[in-house]
Parts: C-alpha cells; sequence; structure tokens
C-alpha cells in the first residue's frame, strides 16, 4: 500500500507540472519563450495541448488506482513517464539557445523536475509491476503483438529515417525538417533509432520466446506510442490550424491516423488489465510463461 501511495503521489505530482508547464507555455500565458522557429514552436504548442488534455489525465487516472491498489495502475503509470521523459529531452537538449530568441533556459529547473518525475514514474511502475497483475494471453496474441513490435522496429529504421538521413548527411542538406533545426533532428533520431527501435526490437523477439518481461515492455512500449501518436497528431492538426508553410493535409491526415490507431491499440491491450470489458485477442487461454532473463 506504501508503494501504491508513493506511485499515486508521482503521477499527481507529474500531472501537476504537465499543467503548469502548459500554462506557463506558448498555448496560455506566453511566459516561456522557447528557442525554436516557428514550425516548432507550433509543433510544442500542439504537444502541450496533448499533454494537457490527455498524458496529465491519464497521469492522475494511473495516481487513483494506485492509490487505491489496483494491480494494473503501475503498468498504466508507465506510459505517461516514458512519453514525458522523451519528451523532455527533447525540451532541454533540442533547443538552439544562441540562434533563437526566448527564455526557456530560465525554467530548466521545472522542466528538470518534469523529466525526473516522469522517470520516476516510469521506474516505480515498472518495478511495481508483478507477473499475476499481467492477463492471460493467448500464443496467438503474443505472436500478433509480438508483429507489431517488430513491424514498428522495421518502420522506423527501414523506411521512416533513412530518406532524411540521406539527406542530413549531404553537404547542402534540403530538408526543411532539417534545416529548421538541425539539433533537435539529430535528437529526436537518436531517441528514436537509438532506444524507441531496439526495444520495440528486443520486446518483440521477447514475447516470440515467451519472456515474462517481454510481456511487461509490451505494456510500455504501446502505451508510450499511443500518447506519443496522439501528440505528433495534435501537432500536426495545430501546425495546419496555424497556416504553418510545411504543414499538408495529406501529412495532417497521415499523423492523425497513426495517432489513432497506436490509441486503439493501445485500448484493446490495456482494456484486461484494468479489469475492463475483455477483447477477443485476450481471452482466457494459455499463460505467457513468467520466465525471467533473455
Amino acid at each position: 500500500m506504501g508503494s501504491g501511495r508513493l506511485l499515486g503521489g508521482v503521477c499527481f505530482a507529474l500531472a501537476a507540472l504537465l499543467t503548469l508547464n502548459t500554462a506557463l507555455g506558448p498555448n496560455a500565458a506566453g511566459v516561456i519563450e522557447y528557442h525554436l522557429g516557428e514550425t516548432l514552436l507550433n509543433q510544442t504548442r500542439g504537444l502541450e495541448l496533448a499533454s494537457l488534455i490527455i498524458v496529465a489525465p491519464l497521469a492522475v487516472a494511473a495516481g487513483l488506482l494506485a492509490w487505491r491498489g489496483h494491480g494494473g495502475a503501475p503498468l498504466l503509470a508507465v506510459g505517461p513517464g516514458v512519453y514525458t521523459v522523451y519528451m523532455y529531452i527533447q525540451y532541454i537538449g533540442g533547443q538552439d539557445y544562441l540562434r533563437d530568441p526566448g527564455n526557456a533556459q530560465r525554467f530548466f529547473p521545472l522542466h528538470l523536475a518534469i523529466l525526473v518525475t516522469g522517470g520516476a514514474a516510469a521506474v516505480l511502475g515498472w518495478n511495481l509491476t508483478t507477473p499475476a497483475a499481467l492477463p492471460a494471453m493467448s500464443r496467438r496474441a503474443a505472436r500478433t503483438w509480438a508483429g507489431v513490435l517488430i513491424g514498428l522496429a522495421a518502420f522506423l529504421v527501414l523506411f521512416m529515417y533513412p530518406p532524411s538521413l540521406a539527406d542530413a548527411f549531404r553537404e547542402t542538406p534540403t530538408r526543411t525538417e532539417y534545416l529548421d533545426d538541425p539539433a533537435m533532428f539529430w535528437m529526436i533520431a537518436m531517441l528514436d533509432l537509438g532506444f524507441a527501435a531496439p526495444l520495440s526490437a528486443t520486446a518483440g523477439v521477447g514475447m516470440l520466446r515467451g519472456r515474462e518481461w517481454a510481456h511487461r515492455l509490451l505494456y510500455a512500449i504501446v502505451g508510450w506510442y499511443a500518447l506519443t501518436g496522439l501528440a505528433v497528431a495534435s501537432m500536426a492538426i495545430t501546425m495546419r490550424l496555424r497556416d504553418d508553410p510545411v504543414s499538408t493535409v495529406a501529412n495532417m491526415s497521415v499523423m492523425v491516423t497513426f495517432g489513432c490507431v497506436f490509441a486503439v491499440l493501445a485500448s484493446v491491450l490495456y482494456a484486461p488489465l484494468l479489469g475492463l470489458r475483455l477483447p477477443r485477442a485476450h481471452r482466457p487461454g494459455a499463460h505467457l510463461p513468467h520466465a525471467g532473463g533473455a
């Protein structure tokens, strides 16, 4: 119970800090002025709206469930925690502090507090999850989820990044996404190719081999992708509404579709964990072996 209350308090703190950051940012008071070009600033507006409307309430829900001792609360908290770490590393390290005007460096303590609190939610949630809390999953469902995870890794490595990297490797890059802010481009590429893709592939292989840690990692990755996908959709919509020069209807449609698909996948995966109506893919059947180790 004490650990659950600690996790609940961390989740409540994370929601409060995300709300405070949005209130101080460009969508509201405008006190925080980020060192970003117009396109990245529009993306930040969309990101902060998603953090306020989706991520903060989810953190509160995870906190309430943890406070009540619900077995699914720890894994529910991991998604917002990982999302926050992923995004706020970019907040802190991706800005061009000397080129673009702004005052975001003065809010480094706030952004660091959000980063640390998100990390604490992710670590606590992971450590407090027990094998008994994981719903039974059929072999077929496990193979399906493994395919989703490995497919995600392949998409990032083989399709999403090669064109952008090929352009960035040129002596004179031409893509707007790179020219607007090279530091942010490399920051996101590092996180996606250095962490997201390898973790997804590792979890997929672990699911095929029936590893308990992979079953847990599945929830963390799908929750993270769902929140990130919805945030990216919010960015695309915000850019379109603000007539951003690099925004197109086609790109916005792709991003919104991506976000909705992962939101549905996360809902299907998390429903049994939270004791909601059991989707067909998760009907009681053969359990994954809860073997530790690779």
